[in-house]
């Protein structure tokens, strides 16, 4: 509708012959600063240039941030962000060092529309620039404004510890006015430093590249985003099963993922049986325990809890049922109380955010990705460390399959694969989950419901 009413308006000028469109000359922007201040005041307006990093501390080499026409990208961490017409999706760097477009990025069900909301996007606006002097050389002494910088290369604001120096000024030796910054670390045995260029010019070939043959933004198959949500949901099972020296594999437990616990039950008939454990989560709330004789209460003991709690496992071998008692010491976490971040659930791994990293593997029967990050991913939150030391093999790949089964989404099932070479052999851990919504120890159920637990004593 606005193309057509512009063309009504202009139309009667070009029938009269006495006007003629004149091409609108952008005048360039003069970026000419009498101070530090001044020029980054400039940029932001402008939030277009490149950062190059030199950096011998963190990092150890050299890279570059890109900002500009609704693109951030940052080599040094192989991430970044790109504003599509249907929203902002990240971009990151695979191991073939080719840009691979992510998922549109979302914020409580809204797709994101503003770069600047992104959680990695940062440029020089993070200054707090009223604590800058006034000149072309200045030191940042603040806490604050170094923490900033920190952030805004990509190092862990826990560095500031390490900071002995701060400095920017303005470079004039070239045509072009430049910004550097220079940080010391270690009473300036290290260094991390910063030009900014490029002032609204910037590019980077390589992403422009990417968008220039077609490179969008992932959208993730509806199979997969079902498990993903369902895992999201913390209720499944897995069955844990032993190797035998024959090459089979025998079922030896189940472990069980619920939001407020998880346990790993041994079979009584076997020798796994002792290392059978559960532990449950409880934020900021007292927790109480009820003695009985004969089923009347006679004592109770409460005690405030926050935290992670372990649970003693044993087995009644003449009722033939597992028994359940919280230990009343202290948490094995009080960091957190989600019992899926310190178990380590699967949901956390980097696979779920990086599924445009997987293409179906026909040998393997998987969808399947060689990247790195991803295999010590899994690695690391299964723990498997405890099972090989790392030093030992060689990761090639993770992979995953599923079943989904529509008609009765707990029999759904969904295998995740970890390939490796040890000893120059092919092998691989895997780990199938199922029993999706449904997963309950009913003793725990209630435990966590009344944030009590009754014993019967003699």
């Amino acid at each position: 509708m606005k193309k057509s009413k512009i063309l009504l308006l202009i139309l009667p000028l070009m029938l009269s012959g006495c006007a003629q469109e004149t091409p609108v000359v952008e005048e360039p922007i003069d970026f000419t600063s009498s101070s530090v201040k001044e020029l980054i005041t400039k940029l932001n307006d402008v939030d277009n240039y490149t950062i190059i990093i030199t950096d011998n501390y963190y990092f150890k080499t050299t890279g570059n941030i890109s900002i500009y026409d609704g693109v951030y990208f940052n080599s040094l961490l192989k991430f970044g962000y790109i504003k599509s017409e249907d929203g902002v999706y990240d971009i990151s760097i695979n191991d073939a060092n080719e840009i691979v477009g992510g998922e549109l990025i979302k914020e409580n069900g809204e797709t994101i529309n503003d770069i600047q909301k992104c959680d990695l996007y940062k440029d020089l606006s993070i200054f707090d620039l009223s604590y800058f002097d006034d000149g072309k050389a200045i030191t940042i002494k603040e806490n604050a404004n170094r923490i900033s910088y920190l952030e805004l290369i990509g190092l862990d604001k826990n560095e500031i510890i390490n900071v002995s120096s701060f400095t920017c000024e303005i470079d004039e030796s070239e045509e072009d006015q430049k910004l550097i910054f220079s940080m010391g670390f270690k009473e300036d045995k290290y260094f991390v430093n910063s030009i900014v260029t490029n002032f609204n010019n910037s590019k980077n070939q390589q992403i422009d590249n990417f968008l220039r043959l077609g490179g969008t933004y992932f959208t993730v198959p509806e199979e997969w985003a079902t498990f993903r949500d369902l895992f999201n949901k913390d209720n499944y099972s897995r069955t844990v099963y032993n190797n035998e020296a024959d090459g089979t594999s025998i079922e030896v437990g189940k472990e069980y993922y619920t939001k407020d616990y998880f346990a790993t039950l041994y079979n009584p008939d076997n020798e796994y049986l002792a290392y059978s454990s559960a532990y449950f989560g409880i934020s900021d709330r007292d927790f109480t325990a009820i003695y009985t004789q004969n089923g009347v209460e006679v004592q109770r003991e409460s005690r405030h809890f926050n935290g992670v709690y372990k649970i003693v496992v044993g087995y009644d071998t003449t009722k033939k049922e597992y028994t359940y008692r919280p230990f009343f010491g202290s948490p094995i976490s009080d960091a957190t109380s989600d019992i899926s971040q310190v178990m380590n659930y699967p949901k956390n791994l980097m696979m779920f955010n990086y599924l445009e990293y997987y293409s179906y593997n026909d040998v393997d029967k998987t969808y399947y990705s060689t990247d790195y990050s991803l295999a010590a991913s899994l690695f690391m939150n299964f723990q498997l460390y405890q099972i090989i030391d790392i030093k030992d093999i060689d990761l090639v790949g993770t992979g995953f399959n599923f079943t989904l089964n529509s008609n009765d989404i707990s029999k759904s099932e969904f295998g995740i694969y970890l390939y490796f070479m040890y000893q120059n052999q092919y092998a691989y851990f895997d780990f199938h989950f199922t029993d999706f919504g449904t997963t309950s120890i009913p003793f725990l159920d209630e435990m966590c419901k009344t944030m009590s637990y009754q014993v019967e004593i003699n």
